[in-house]
């Protein structure tokens, strides 16, 4: 059964953030992070020789304060990933998918205004 987008890409957010110790997500109750999918797009482009892949996973995320709801930070991620290949793959959607979809959570977490954000709100 195919993973829902929203919940990829939120699993996707949480693990790059965990890794880099910035926050607990989970366990976190003082900020509330929201946000709308813009797009989580694959196409593929037949070349002469070659086909080119490309993907696209953009969000727009809101982080408001979880206690009065008060929005901190809204901005926009984007990840864009392509490859030419001389053919398609088995699993060459997923696989660029990911690619994209790291480059726009790498994005977020050098993103210095909202690490800052989370790590005044740090639990003790």
């Amino acid at each position: 059964s195919m993973i829902p987008v929203p919940q990829i890409i939120q699993e996707a957010i949480i693990t790059e953030f965990e890794k880099n110790g910035h926050i607990m997500f989970r366990d976190n109750r003082d900020i509330l992070l929201s946000g709308i999918i813009n797009s989580f797009w694959f196409d593929s482009q037949m070349n002469f020789w070659t086909v080119e892949f490309m993907g696209t996973v953009s969000i727009d995320l809101n982080v408001s304060d979880a206690k009065t709801g008060t929005v901190l930070l809204t901005r926009s991620y984007q990840g864009y990933y392509n490859e030419k290949s001389m053919g398609g793959l088995q699993g060459t959607w997923e696989r660029i998918m990911n690619e994209a979809l790291k480059r726009m959570v790498q994005q977020m977490s050098t993103d210095n205004k909202l690490i800052q954000i989370f790590k005044d709100c740090r639990i003790p």
